[in-house]
C-alpha cells in the first residue's frame, strides 16, 4: 500500500510539525543516513588523512580544528541540507526517494547552497564584530 505524498504547504501547529518531521524523517532514514555517510566520511577521510596512522594527539594543530570547522560548516552542512530537501521533496511529490537521486540533487544545489551559507557566515561574523568591537 502506498502512503499519501507529504503535504508541505499546508499550516500545522508546532506539535504536528514535530511529529510530521519525525515519520517523514523515519520513513526514509536509510536514505538519509547513507547519502549522510556518502558525504561525510570520504571528506573528513580526505582532509585528515595524513594524520592516519600517527598516535593520538591530546591537542589538534590549531589549523587542522580551523580546517574541519570549515569543511563542516561550509561543505558538510549544505550538502547535508540538500539531501534532507531532496527527500522531502520527493515525498511530496509522490516518489520515492533514492540514495543516487539525493546525492546527485544535493551536488547540483551546492554552489548556491555554499553562497548562502558564506552570507550567513559573513553576517554572524559582522555581527560578532558588531558586539565586541563597542565594548573594547
Amino acid at each position: 500500500m502506498s502512503e499519501a505524498p507529504l503535504e508541505l504547504r499546508r499550516p500545522r501547529k508546532l506539535d504536528h510539525i514535530l511529529g510530521d518531521s519525525l515519520k517523514a524523517y523515519g520513513r526514509d532514514l536509510g536514505v538519509l543516513l547513507g547519502a549522510a555517510a556518502a558525504v561525510i566520511i570520504p571528506a573528513t577521510a580526505l582532509v585528515n588523512a595524513d594524520s592516519f596512522g600517527q598516535d593520538y594527539q591530546e591537542k589538534a594543530d590549531l589549523a587542522r580544528q580551523g580546517i574541519d570547522i570549515v569543511l563542516g560548516y561550509l561543505v558538510i552542512s549544505p550538502l547535508i541540507a540538500a539531501i534532507a530537501v531532496h527527500v522531502l521533496r520527493a515525498r511530496a511529490d509522490g516518489r520515492e526517494p533514492g540514495f543516487v537521486e539525493a546525492l546527485r540533487s544535493a551536488l547540483e544545489l551546492f554552489a548556491p547552497l555554499f553562497l548562502v551559507v558564506l552570507v550567513a557566515g559573513a553576517g554572524m561574523v559582522l555581527g560578532l564584530l558588531a558586539l565586541i568591537i563597542p565594548g573594547i
